[in-house]
């Protein structure tokens, strides 16, 4: 599930231009568009804590996925990867375990560092009310580091469409493409973290 807060009105539609990753899929047989596993009926409230992770390249480019919500599928935004801690599992092991399932990247909890950030987001997602609690961690993607997106679960890649590495201008630029307004801020603080960790 990828935290999303579209503009004021229909959002127009957002060009997949740069996007590197898999296709959209169709729900598998037997599962219907609104079922989702874990999500309470449509109209109810999820609560959830999530470890996230910006991993930025040797340019300070971060790698940022593409991808879109049930109820607005033409709207096509970028957003972080992470999600949901498992029962016993620390928020920088949920970051570490997404990381690898979401990009196919895998690193060691003490590559992540310290925690960056934290902060709360609200949206609206398949007819439910998000309340997403998110723990970010910042880290610097190995040299000749690609993204592979084969591990996403299938609810992931019926929403996920691809990746791409954006600079912090670039997110500025374009508001409008991002799954939250906060996202360039969410950058530029992981960035300044990553900087002052490498000094």
């Amino acid at each position: 599930m990828n935290g999303c807060q579209p503009p004021p009105g229909e959002p127009a539609a957002q060009s997949a231009a740069g996007a590197t990753g898999p296709k959209r899929h169709n729900p598998p047989e037997g599962r219907t568009k609104d079922d989702y596993p874990g999500l309470p009926p449509r109209g109810g409230t999820v609560r959830r804590s999530t470890g996230r992770v910006i991993p930025f390249d040797a340019d300070d480019r971060a790698l940022l996925l593409q991808g879109s919500e049930p109820d607005r599928p033409t709207w096509r935004f970028w957003f972080t990867i992470g999600g949901m801690a498992d029962p016993g599992e620390s928020l920088r092991q949920a970051a570490v375990r997404e990381l690898r399932e979401e990009a196919g990247i895998a690193l060691e909890e003490a590559d992540l560092g310290s925690a960056c950030l934290e902060s709360q987001i609200e949206f609206d997602w398949a007819g439910r009310r998000v309340v997403q609690d998110q723990t970010f961690f910042a880290v610097r993607l190995p040299p000749g580091a690609l993204p592979e997106l084969g591990g996403l679960d299938e609810v992931e890649k019926e929403t996920t469409f691809g990746w791409a590495m954006h600079s912090e201008a670039e997110l500025a630029a374009d508001p409008a493409s991002l799954a939250t307004p906060e996202l360039t801020r969410y950058v530029a603080v992981a960035l300044a973290t990553l900087r002052s960790r490498e000094a």
